[in-house]
């Protein structure tokens, strides 16, 4: 366990929260505003300066820091950005605060473990959703609860940030359209931070009178409501904002949900400041197909809590951030996925099609090698050359294997017998590696094409192969 302070950071376009850990104590949380640029229109570029000055006085003596990033950032190939294109940034402006190790774990699953730790949701039930409706990136993550804490399963995501989904933007544009933009600017943030649960609920209940009317045809949808002191946000306009969000989260959730019909039933989370709305939480439970109260809620309601004020929920990212800084809980995901190689083997005087499974271990970082029981040592695969590669996969460890193509460009193996297997670079990127046995030179190819809901076309795989062998042996 790590001595000192051992601190978790969750950073978003609309709010840095930072929870630190000291020793045995409880975490401590913090909230800062987050700077961003002001130079480009809306909240789509983070200050890097600014956001080292808020964070250079918390992070400065830390032990350890660990950041919290959307799951979608750590699968490489997702959106056509890999990992380290997404991470390396954040990696950098951190290390130029801190001497202190630094550390990245999806921020769905830090936020189940720091909800767990903090009594606010109970760990009854296999599946848990967590939907994480950012300011300009949402993602709907499947998380199933082990005996080794939560763990992701697959997601959905609305893809690379974008400022033009920010729905407290338009709000603050429709609410004072002539406003500059540092008073755009506040007004947003004070959208994010300040408002409380009964101002939200009256601002929901005016969004769902002008939908009821609206669907009736009545014209008269454009009277205002006033969300706090601050200029009225006609409701006609603002129900329309929503609801362009609103159709994006519904097309997510609907997306996993056809890959993962469990997340119909299971145990629902709201996170980020578009939870804070009633219209996209309602596109989030049609697209999960929801039609009854949802698993967890207390008083049966179809209509789950989100953050509101609530300041465990608001920091449960960080909070989980912070648990794994400090050493009590473990968040990096194992490789979810099952991969094997298509080999043959001779059988009498036929060459029989087998799956060899490849085993990784995803603590050590090390290659583990398709085993040959027969011989107790790793197998002997012959290979003809990369071309000759061909990769199957088990999406969630679950789904029938299927074809996974192999970008096999700049791989260069030449003609002979090696060991192959399977070392997890971190525990979404899968590299496969090639070990030639007359010398010992390894050739190693990332697997990028690994990436959720990317299924393959169905096809007849043939059966898993027991031994675990390849032809040549």
């Amino acid at each position: 366990m790590s001595t000192g302070r051992s601190v978790g950071v969750d950073i978003g376009h609309g709010g840095i929260r930072v929870a630190v850990m000291g020793g045995e104590g409880a975490p401590i949380f913090e909230q800062q505003d987050t700077p961003v640029d002001a130079r480009g229109p809306g909240r789509g570029t983070l200050d890097a300066d600014a956001v080292r000055g808020a964070l250079s006085a918390r992070l400065g003596n830390a032990a350890r820091v660990t950041a919290a990033v959307p799951q979608s950032w750590l699968a490489p190939g997702v959106e056509g950005t890999p990992l380290d294109a997404h991470t390396a940034g954040l990696r950098a402006l951190l290390s130029s605060v801190t001497k202190a190790p630094v550390d990245v774990v999806s921020a769905p699953v830090a936020a189940l473990a720091g909800l767990l730790d903090g009594d606010t949701i109970s760990a009854e039930g296999r599946w848990v959703v967590v939907a994480d409706l950012g300011i300009t990136h949402s993602e709907v993550v499947l998380c199933e609860f082990t005996d080794n804490g939560p763990r992701a399963r697959t997601w959905a995501s609305t893809g690379a940030p974008d400022p033009a989904h920010d729905p407290l933007w338009a709000l603050a544009e429709l609410a004072n359209p002539r406003a500059s933009h540092p008073q755009l600017l506040a007004f947003a943030r004070e959208l994010l931070l300040d408002l409380k649960y009964g101002q939200l609920r009256h601002a929901d209940a005016a969004l769902r009178h002008a939908k009821e009317k609206r669907a009736a045809g009545d014209p008269e949808v454009w009277q205002d409501f006033r969300l706090y002191a601050q200029p009225d946000l006609p409701v006609g306009p603002a129900l329309d904002i929503l609801e362009k969000r609103a159709d994006v989260i519904e097309a997510v959730a609907s997306r996993l949900h056809r890959a993962c019909p469990e997340t119909g039933g299971a145990q629902l989370v709201l996170l980020g400041a578009g939870a804070c709305f009633g219209p996209l939480r309602e596109a989030l439970l049609r697209g999960l197909g929801r039609t009854g109260p949802v698993a967890g809620q207390a008083d049966g309601s179809p209509d789950p809590r989100p953050a509101y004020d609530d300041p465990v929920r608001q920091h449960a990212a960080a909070r989980g951030a912070a648990l794994s800084a400090a050493g009590r809980i473990t968040l990096n995901d194992a490789f979810q996925h099952l991969l094997a190689l298509l080999v043959h083997r001779r059988s009498g005087t036929e060459l029989v099609e087998r799956l060899a499974p490849l085993v990784a271990d995803p603590h050590t970082g090390e290659a583990a090698f398709v085993y040959d029981p027969d011989r107790d040592r790793d197998a002997e695969i012959e290979l003809s050359g990369s071309a000759a590669l061909a990769l199957w996969i088990s999406r969630g460890g679950t789904a029938p294997y299927a074809p996974l193509p192999v970008d096999t460009a700049g791989l260069t193996l030449t003609p002979g017998r090696y060991r192959i297997g399977l070392r997890l670079d971190s525990p979404a990127k899968p590299v496969l590696v090639f070990a030639r046995v007359s010398d010992g030179a390894i050739v190693s190819r990332p697997l990028t094409e690994v990436a959720p809901l990317a299924m393959p076309s169905s096809a007849p795989s043939p059966s898993p192969g027991g031994s675990r062998t390849g032809h040549g042996l």
